[in-house]
């Protein structure tokens, strides 16, 4: 197999001052970049930050809130119970009582059976 001749190597060129010079200013513009980023970055951790401390006084104020409405809500037995105490006290109430005595009287009258209360 025959050998492919190979390409002359590029010597070095020297580093000169003039190239020296370019790679501290590119640094530098580097330096420039990341400090103007870096200072951009604490603006948005700062506004992050207010963002995050008022969602916590949000997120306090909405469980505040949940817990006023379970101190407010009561139960469906609690509202039976007192439904059911108010429509006891009312005249309907007593209208069906007399009602279901006077049915208990013409039942018995009549020799029926009474129904199971």
């Amino acid at each position: 197999m025959a050998s492919k001749p190979s390409q002359p190597k590029k010597k070095p060129t020297p580093l000169t001052l003039n190239h020296l010079e370019k790679f501290a200013k590119a640094i530098q513009k580097d330096f420039r970049n990341l400090d103007a980023k870096i200072s951009n970055l604490g603006d948005t951790v700062t506004t992050l930050d207010g963002k995050v401390t008022k969602m916590g006084r949000d997120l306090a104020t909405v469980k505040e809130d949940v817990k006023n409405i379970k101190e407010i809500m009561v139960s469906k037995a609690d509202l039976r119970d007192a439904i059911h105490e108010e429509f006891n006290r009312s005249q309907q109430a007593e209208d069906i009582e007399n009602l279901r005595g006077r049915v208990v009287h013409i039942e018995q009258k009549l020799g029926m059976n009474q129904r199971a209360a």
